[in-house]
């Protein structure tokens, strides 16, 4: 197998490391996921990505539209198995998943 390069977040440095940075804010993360690091290897590609991608990830857009794409209940094949109920009360759900309840989908 065959691995990527990527840039470490401890040897990332200006503009990678900024950008790094909003990750782990964005995301509430501890570190940044491999494919951003992959991406950073590529001059300007991480910070054009992440103003790409940070708005949507920032408001919850993208990872409602995640959880909507992954609804199991609408596919056929898999109606066999029971719905998986949600501890979670809705006060504990960040918005962008209790909208995604709302609108009919099933994230978890």
């Amino acid at each position: 197998m065959t691995a990527f390069r990527e840039v470490a977040e401890a040897g990332a440095a200006g503009e990678v490391a900024l950008v790094y940075g909003e990750i782990r804010r964005t995301c509430a993360v501890p570190y940044v996921s491999s494919l951003f690091r992959h991406l950073a290897t590529y001059p300007g590609l991480l910070p054009w990505a992440w103003r790409a991608l940070g708005p949507a990830l920032a408001s919850g857009a993208l990872q409602q539209l995640a959880w909507q794409r992954v609804d199991v209940s609408r596919c056929r094949r898999c109606r066999r198995f029971p719905a998986r109920r949600s501890p979670a009360s809705a006060s504990t759900m960040p918005a962008w998943r209790r909208s995604a309840r709302s609108a009919g989908a099933s994230p978890g």
